[in-house]
């Protein structure tokens, strides 16, 4: 799918569109895909037909753009898995103090970007699995760019939420050729294109990643970011390298659970579901005490999260890693776990060090009958990243640097964060692709799912809603979510509506009573997909149903 994947890097590089729809799923015997967008699912499928597998497949909605970056989790026809670590990562010239007196450029200046990954991501997954030629997985994407797409009503939304204050967003330069071409901002229904962006992937399927990394390109996006505040180089870009790694892997009910290590969220992901496996899902504790439990276990493994981060510059992070996927870690936690009251703070993040968040991922998972899946995460951060787009290639940048934990002040006791700015250190990310085998090894869901932090809960719920309930995936994908990041000190219950049915008022009195500050969000703050191989031997894709544009085919 990597085809449909570039075809909506361009969408990408817009905003991510926000509707809503029923539950999506279908059955294949050949090829399954789940993406934000239904055309790019589609392109992908089309692709299969050609000859390519699920690598050729990758589809892409859109939170990302190849100026972000990511991780994917890929499981051979052998049964082997690996992690492409595409993650952006600190500049050169960065430093602890980057943003001291500045947390505010963090997030919508030049400094705010870090060296984007995605496109030497997409390659290498390419080179490593993929069998089409890249020129052709890349061209729909070209000729999508140069045709345009149709403008809708949740985009125009995004642009009118990100202008923050600046009346001449999208009005003035680089901005203006796509998003004002004829002086206002394009409208519902107008027709879009981004021919500068159509360039840059033309030269990219002919030459290569290597043509944004080097040359006249790369000195391109250097001088738009330092023009715009920052310290990227063109030595930083064409430094960059995809590391390569080893899952982190757990046993959950006798099922295989797969997901990418630190700097990514797998391991958060897993530790929950390690925890909650020892609460017995026939003991009857009822739904309310359950929800509780599920809480305080999210307290907890976003609290040991603040001792993760990237494990090339701070070693004990793989110790901590694999201690909190343990069984006696999950016995620890359950022990701290009390039916009747949550806990202080300290209980939960005893290093007291600071908990970052982000936002703005995407997810897409495909699959082919040979056994392969590829289940991949992507941001730029947020909705049109740092605000910095590069007028020669129409490439807009990320504001992955806010994912770093400032300098603490006071320091905590445990001494430095491990997720503190370096060069060319990768921030903490929530992204947590995961993999489903049975008992037997035989794949069983491949998965994950979009919106900042809220993607480690909202695979939580998923998996205990497959694996404990038995529910169908679309079922699994349409029920109410819960999440709580221990900061803000709140937990979040999704309100009724948009193919989820929400909380009672009586589970949400509950959870006040024993502590709980309750707050709601619209079931629009994040999105799972899905492709899980059925028992007669077809692939089932589903898509969110809080995304109207989500594809599963």
């Amino acid at each position: 799918m990597l085809v449909s994947y570039l075809a909506l890097l361009l969408w990408a590089s817009v905003a991510q569109w926000i509707d809503f729809m029923k539950p999506c799923s279908r059955k294949h015997w050949q090829a399954a895909a789940s993406s934000e967008v239904d055309v790019c699912t589609q392109i992908g499928l089309d692709l299969s037909g050609q000859g390519g597998n699920a690598a050729d497949m990758l589809t892409d909605s859109l939170a990302i753009s190849i100026g972000g970056g990511g991780f994917a989790l890929i499981r051979t026809p052998a049964g082997n898995s690996e992690v492409v670590d595409f993650r952006e990562e600190a500049p050169a010239q960065a430093h602890r103090d980057l943003f001291d007196g500045r947390p505010d450029a963090r997030v919508v200046t030049g400094l705010a970007v870090a060296v984007p990954g995605e496109l030497r991501g997409l390659q290498t997954i390419h080179t490593r699995h993929g069998q089409l030629p890249w020129s052709d997985v890349v061209a729909p994407a070209v000729h999508l760019a140069r045709r345009g797409f149709e403008v809708s009503a949740d985009l125009v939304r995004f642009m009118e939420g990100a202008i923050e204050g600046r009346d001449d967003f999208f009005l003035t330069e680089p901005w203006a050729e796509d998003f004002a071409p004829d002086g206002p901002r394009v409208t519902v229904g107008s027709t879009m294109t981004r021919h500068r962006y159509a360039d840059t992937l033309e030269k990219i399927a002919t030459l290569g990643a290597d043509v944004f990394y080097t040359g006249p390109m790369a000195q391109s996006m250097a001088g738009s970011v330092r023009d715009a505040g920052g310290i990227l180089t063109a030595d930083d870009l064409s430094q960059y390298r995809v590391v390569i790694r080893e899952p982190v892997e757990v046993s959950y009910r006798g099922f295989i659970l797969r997901s990418c290590p630190s700097p990514a969220g797998g391991p958060v992901t897993l530790s929950i579901l390690k925890t909650l496996e020892g609460f017995d899902p026939a003991a009857q504790a009822g739904f309310n005490v359950s929800c509780h439990r599920l809480n305080e276990a999210f307290r907890f493994g976003f609290g040991a999260r603040t001792q993760l981060g990237d494990p090339r510059f701070t070693t004990e992070v793989r110790q901590r890693e694999e201690a909190i996927l343990t069984d006696t870690y999950a016995t620890y936690v359950r022990s701290n776990i009390w039916d009747g009251t949550t806990r202080p703070r300290d209980v939960y993040n005893p290093s007291q060090q600071q908990i970052t968040t982000s936002a703005g991922t995407t997810h897409l998972v495909a699959a082919d009958h040979s056994g392969r899946t590829v289940s991949l995460t992507s941001t730029v951060n947020r909705y049109f990243g740092s605000h910095v787009m590069d007028n020669q290639t129409g490439v807009i940048f990320n504001c992955q640097m806010q994912d770093f934990a400032l300098p603490s002040a006071p320091r905590s006791p445990a001494g430095p964060p491990a997720n503190e700015i370096h060069p060319g250190q990768r921030p903490l990310s929530s992204a947590s692709p995961l993999i489903i085998e049975y008992p037997n090894g035989t794949l069983f869901l491949s998965m994950g799912a979009a919106g900042g932090p809220k993607i480690i809960t909202t695979l939580v719920q998923i998996i205990q809603h497959v694996l404990d309930g038995q529910f169908s995936l679309v079922d699994a994908l349409a029920a109410a979510r819960m999440h709580d990041s221990l900061t803000p000190n709140q937990t979040l219950l999704e309100i009724p509506g948009y193919g989820t049915q929400g909380f009672s008022n009586e589970t949400a009195e509950f959870l006040r009573s024993v502590g709980h500050q309750i707050g709601y969000i619209v079931p629009t703050k994040s999105a799972a997909h899905i492709v899980g191989w059925s028992a007669d031997g077809r692939l089932e894709a589903a898509a969110d149903p809080r995304h109207a544009r989500g594809g599963a085919g």
